[in-house]
């Protein structure tokens, strides 16, 4: 059972990324703690450096490395997972 004086610590956190040629990429990030409880948020970048590194940014954020998967068009996959790589995670 969980200390009620401890606050719950994140246990995974994976993220979910419906990427876009031209339009904003939809960002997803589930954070799964060790209380059983779970956080969910929401968010769009740029298909572009700025929103790449918006992207990086956000995912370090995270306490925890951070697991994406990508629902990708064309090749949008390869600068995200790059993004993902820098903020410490994992695309897969």
């Amino acid at each position: 059972m969980q200390n009620q004086d401890k606050p719950a610590a994140i246990v995974r956190a994976v993220a979910g990324i419906d990427a876009a040629i031209t339009a904003r990429h939809h960002i997803a990030v589930r954070e799964f703690f060790d209380d059983g409880t779970e956080h969910l948020s929401r968010f769009t970048v740029d298909p572009t450096l700025a929103g790449l590194e918006r992207l990086s940014a956000r995912l370090a954020a995270v306490p925890a490395p951070v697991t994406a998967v990508v629902e990708p068009t064309s090749m949008t996959w390869l600068a995200l997972a790059l993004a993902v790589e820098r903020a410490g995670g994992k695309m897969e």
